[in-house]
């Protein structure tokens, strides 16, 4: 989750999410493996070297921490959850079909 924020930085957020949750859900690729997060990286054009560093970096977990407590505030309950039009969806199903339809079209 951490990665995402590096991600976004490139404007490859949604590139970023696409990847990932395909290798987990669609995949059942072992995501907290860095070995495996940083190919997708490289796929993306990033350096895998800077990603490893910038997800353990202190400022990069406390802004997961933040972004989670906001989450859960919100009443997510789990990964993947997004909102769309004000309605929350989660599981992969929903998340596969919002990132094909939707969100790289």
């Amino acid at each position: 989750m951490r990665g995402y924020y590096l991600a976004q930085t490139s404007e490859k957020g949604a590139q970023y999410l696409h990847s990932i949750f395909r290798a987990c859900w669609g995949n059942d690729l072992d995501i907290s493996d860095l070995l495996i997060l940083q190919k997708e990286i490289r796929a993306m054009g990033l350096d895998a070297q800077e990603f490893a560093e910038f997800i353990e970096k202190e400022e990069t977990k406390q802004q997961l921490k933040e972004d989670t407590q906001r989450a859960f505030d919100r009443g997510v309950f789990g990964t993947p959850t997004f909102f769309f039009d004000g309605q929350m969806y989660w599981g992969s199903p929903e998340i596969v079909w919002y990132l094909e339809n939707e969100m790289l079209t």
